[in-house]
């Protein structure tokens, strides 16, 4: 079983602040279960921008904070709980390209009665929890994106599984997209917070190993 000892083990203690304009940061949140724990996601309010798709807390670091700061208010201000209910073990990763960087950070929520959590519904649409048991032995697909968007040129890119599908307003194009295919009945976790989820499990994977 995947415990908070090698949780934080297998994350960087040490956080870094980094002073860069470009700097967001997000929350991966744990919820204990009864097979251990498993990563709560949200799916975006269709009123806010990349509305339908599956994240992780976070947004932009406000002036004078850091990132794990960001990463808390952010948390707190869309799930609607306590900055002190919130259990912080360790930055797990950080994506960076050229116009941003995303810390991600990783905490143990004290309520684990995340279906009663009085979220922002102007930036959440809905919550759901993915044991980190089920995740371990999923295997993520990752295709490449060229050109335009025509399927004629992708044909194996799971558009129909996106939101928006073919019509998805893509920043820059010839990317490889990652995913992770939950079944029919759950939202697919694709892109920024596919490559986040992915960092944070091989962490795990390292060190359940040893």
């Amino acid at each position: 079983m995947i415990d908070e000892g090698l949780i934080r083990k297998a994350l960087t203690s040490e956080v870094k602040n980094v002073h860069d304009p470009r700097c967001f940061s997000v929350l991966l949140p744990l919820i204990s279960l009864k097979e251990g724990y498993g990563l709560l996601y949200e799916v975006r309010s269709q009123n806010i921008s990349q509305g339908g798709e599956v994240s992780f807390p976070g947004g932009r670091v406000e002036k004078g904070e850091s990132a794990y700061e960001s990463a808390l208010r952010e948390a707190k201000e869309e799930l609607g709980i306590k900055i002190e209910d919130i259990l912080p073990l360790g930055q797990s990763d950080y994506y960076e390209n050229e116009s941003i960087r995303i810390d991600a950070f990783v905490a143990i929520l004290k309520d684990s009665a995340w279906q009663k959590y009085p979220f922002a519904k102007n930036e959440v649409s809905s919550l759901f929890v993915v044991p980190l048991t089920e995740l371990l032995t999923l295997e993520s697909k990752s295709y490449d994106l060229k050109g335009k968007i025509d399927k004629g040129l992708n044909p194996h890119f799971p558009f129909a599984k996106i939101p928006q599908g073919e019509d998805y307003h893509w920043k820059g194009m010839n990317k490889r997209i990652l995913f992770y295919d939950l079944g029919e009945d759950r939202p697919m976790i694709w892109g920024l917070t596919a490559i986040l989820t992915e960092g944070f499990l091989k962490k795990l994977r390292q060190y359940a190993l040893m």
